[in-house]
């Protein structure tokens, strides 16, 4: 499970920034982002979460853009372990590879959201949430290509250029600046969701190896028929005459003994 800091360190929400070449913030989303510093400072972590993010669907290129981030950032480090923990963080990562370049996301900022989507995927609990359905998506894809392509680069404080998906027809490339990083964007996320799905067959298949090793190999009856429905119906009945007995003809030739005595 996270670490859960205490309220007490939680700092306050981040001001707004003054930069003077993003566009004007939109209304609803300023709106939005000053309801979110309020259950920020009440310590309402959950609605201030959901409301940053509301805020940043809605704008997410304003001149306030970078500190709705970090505070979102800010109260879901607060937030307890959720299934859907890791496909926010991925988002967060991709919104900083989109994003134009006066919004100030760093390669810091995306490297942090990707160690963070990965540690969340690592504390999942599949035993409670089920599989994870969102692993294999263009969010992670994308948050991965763009730090594999700085792979070498030791500062990490320098702002992001924009991330271009152009559908090209036959194919979808991914473009950063004026670089080519990935010549087909579909296809790698095909094969992504493909490998996923096969490491969790491969995952299930195990799994129930390990089940029949332990419990005895599952019988595969198919689908049952009326007349052992209505076997097993005697036989939660509690009826003696079916007591132990899967050929109807033994149950009926006993029933009818039963009758006569």
């Amino acid at each position: 499970m996270a670490k859960k800091s205490s309220a007490a360190s939680a700092s306050a929400p981040a001001p707004a920034s003054a930069s003077a070449s993003a566009e004007p913030p939109n209304a609803d989303a300023e709106r939005l982002r000053l309801a979110g510093n309020d259950a920020f400072m009440t310590e309402d972590w959950e609605r201030a979460a959901s409301l940053y993010r509301e805020s940043l669907s809605i704008d997410p290129a304003s001149k306030n853009s970078a500190k709705v981030y970090s505070n979102l950032r800010a109260a879901e480090a607060e937030l307890p372990d959720d299934e859907n923990a890791s496909i926010y963080w991925l988002a967060c990562g991709a919104n900083c590879c989109e994003a134009d370049e006066s919004d100030g996301y760093t390669l810091g900022n995306l490297r942090e959201a990707l160690r963070s989507a990965t540690r969340a995927q690592q504390c999942r609990d599949v035993g409670i949430f089920g599989p994870d359905t969102d692993a294999g998506g263009s969010y992670g894809s994308l948050c991965k290509i763009v730090c594999e392509h700085y792979l070498t680069e030791t500062n990490d404080s320098f702002i992001l250029p924009q991330v271009c998906i152009t559908d090209r027809g036959k194919s979808t490339t991914l473009e950063l600046g004026n670089k080519i990083i990935c010549r087909d964007f579909g296809r790698l996320i095909e094969e992504e969701q493909k490998r996923f799905a096969d490491y969790q067959q491969e995952k299930d298949d195990t799994l129930f190896d390990e089940f029949e090793a332990e419990h005895g190999e599952a019988e595969n009856q198919g689908v049952p028929s009326l007349t052992m429905l209505a076997i097993r119906s005697l036989h939660k009945a509690g009826y003696d005459y079916a007591k132990g007995e899967r050929d109807p003809s033994s149950i009926i030739l006993k029933a009818m003994q039963d009758q006569k005595s």
